[in-house]
């Protein structure tokens, strides 16, 4: 997350919840950058994620980064919901996934071979992108792992 983009959070939640956040200086908004910048969401889910915090999730407490990022999941989900926004959720998670790959000398992908569901084993990605896919293992009544192929 770059600073200013940090600083326009800060500003927001200040001027939403003046006496739950931060004020908006130099020294904090670094901080508040540094804290949120993994995962990178897009700005305007980190300013929907100011609304739902300072609207629903306000507490007794002040905000904190862990506070603000537990926000942007929630709004994360709720964008999954919504066809548009997750178009832009897909495009942030291909760009993301395929920095990855460079780095490690692997063919780039589309949003097409993103898994649909959260959480979903990476047995998604197609044969087209000439990856190899995996067996996921589950636990036995006995305790001990059981492959796919095993199954």
């Amino acid at each position: 997350m770059d600073i200013e983009l940090a600083k326009h959070i800060l500003r927001k939640g200040k001027a939403l919840a003046p006496d739950r956040f931060p004020q908006p200086s130099l020294e904090v908004a670094q901080a508040w950058a540094g804290a949120l910048g993994s995962p990178e969401f897009p700005p305007a889910l980190w300013s929907e994620s100011v609304d739902l915090w300072a609207t629903t999730l306000v507490g007794d407490r002040m905000c904190t980064p862990k506070e603000l990022f537990q926000a942007a999941l929630v709004v994360r989900d709720r964008w999954d919901a919504v066809p548009e926004k997750k178009q832009v959720l897909d495009e942030l998670r291909v760009a993301r996934a395929n920095s990855f790959y460079a780095r490690n000398g692997l063919d780039p992908i589309t949003a097409a071979d993103l898994p649909q569901h959260a959480g979903r084993p990476p047995e998604a990605l197609t044969a087209r992108s000439g990856r190899q896919q995996s067996q996921p293992e589950r636990i036995g009544a006995a305790g001990t792992f059981i492959r796919r192929s095993q199954q």
